[in-house]
């Protein structure tokens, strides 16, 4: 089987899901605990948008948004979003 990541084994710690929860987050990025996450959210610090979803605690992020950071992070390539 083919991954579609240039940077290989990366989908093994990623969710198969379009959406992340707050402490997948937090455990993928390397922050302690969700309220750290939440704190650098809070701060404008993180490399990544979070976002809340109706009738759901907590805050989310795009399973995407993740595995191209991480990408660009291994890489150093930057991608086409960047500005």
């Amino acid at each position: 089987m083919r991954s579609s990541s240039p940077v290989l084994g990366i989908e093994l710690y990623l969710p198969r899901t379009p959406i992340m929860t707050g402490a997948d987050t937090a455990r993928i990025l390397g922050y302690p605990t969700t309220a750290a996450l939440y704190k650098a959210h809070h701060r404008g610090r993180l490399p990544i948008q979070l976002f809340k979803m109706p009738g759901r605690r907590g805050w989310f992020a795009p399973t995407a948004d993740v595995r191209r950071w991480i990408e660009e992070s291994l890489t150093g390539v930057p991608s086409a979003f960047d500005n």
